[in-house]
């Protein structure tokens, strides 16, 4: 199925389910190993640095992205393509401008930061969120669970989503541009500078995720890592030829097999925890065979675990 995708448009599908596959196998390996918990954090600062990745791929590799992404990328850090093509310009010809002399002439950064721009910021937030949250609520209407709640619980959950969703937007958003303006006399000393610039104006604001629900801040990762490693493998084989899209018949398999490959994790571990789809899948009577097993499998685990700790329990008193 994925070679019949045009060759351009295959890199963000590959990389979304392989990044959400992987993310999937470290979570599952880390739970079946408690003593690795401390593991934990790396998928925080492996967002962290995708994040910041994106910042300064956007301004220094804009050409490593699909068209659609840049897109959005703009659109949601407020900067328009003419002045980013401004940037991108200048850096490619190996200039060094201050972003902030372009990005807000004739004012100060501390003039800026207190302009309308947090208004804009504002305003951006509740449109992109709004009918995110809003969509979502009114599905969640048809479950009576849900109808039992009154209306007025029904709707502060919603309010309080759509305002953890629009909060973590604005913070990351301005607090990364406002690290960028403060940080402009750290990137006016070589390009090598600037670059880094761009990347702790990122990196550092994406901290702002842990403002946003637990529930959608998996998601959240998922899709800005996939973007990031998408410009990532652009950059790193840009100077292999066989490894560009629609040059050679190698990289489709390759990512033909990436896809296989991410789309087995996932059903292997959807299959042990969503009824449902082993039903559709199995068919009834191979599906309750595999919840027997996996109850099973549960028990005997469990029945280890209590033996274990029977045995420890009399040598620790001894």
């Amino acid at each position: 199925g994925t070679l019949c995708l045009a060759p351009k448009n295959r890199p963000a599908v590959v990389s979304l389910l392989s990044t959400n596959a992987a993310s999937q196998l470290i979570r599952d390996f880390i739970a079946k190993n408690p003593d690795l918990t401390y593991l934990q954090p790396l998928e925080m600062l492996a967002f962290m640095t995708a994040v910041g990745w994106i910042y300064y791929s956007g301004f220094f590799h804009p050409e490593s992205y699909e068209r659609s992404h840049m897109k959005l990328i703009l659109k949601y850090v407020l900067l328009t393509q003419p002045l980013a093509s401004k940037l991108q310009d200048a850096y490619r010809l190996g200039l060094n401008p201050n972003p902030c002399s372009i990005r807000h002439p004739g004012l100060s950064c501390a003039q800026f930061a207190r302009s309308d721009f947090i208004q804009r910021i504002a305003v951006v937030a509740f449109n992109l969120y709004f009918p995110v949250h809003f969509t979502a609520w009114l599905l969640a209407q048809r479950h009576a669970k849900v109808r039992a709640r009154p209306l007025t619980t029904r709707i502060a959950r919603f309010l309080a989503k759509l305002t953890r969703s629009a909060t973590y937007f604005w913070a990351f958003v301005y607090v990364g541009w406002t690290l960028s303006c403060h940080m402009g006399k750290l990137g006016d000393r070589s390009q090598g500078m600037r670059k880094l610039q761009f990347f702790l104006g990122g990196a550092l604001p994406s901290l702002a995720l842990f403002i946003e629900s637990p529930s959608r801040r998996r998601p959240i990762g998922l899709i800005l890592s996939s973007y990031a490693l998408v410009s990532m493998g652009n950059v790193a084989f840009r100077r292999v030829s066989w490894l560009q899209p629609g040059v050679s018949s190698v990289r489709g398999l390759l990512e033909a097999s990436c896809v296989g490959a991410a789309v087995a994790a996932t059903i292997s571990g959807s299959l042990e925890s969503n009824n449902l789809l082993q039903r559709i899948l199995l068919g009834d009577i191979e599906a309750r065979a595999l919840q027997t097993k996996l109850r099973q499998v549960k028990e005997a685990e469990t029945t280890a675990e209590g033996a274990g700790s029977n045995v420890i329990a009399p040598k620790l008193r001894a």
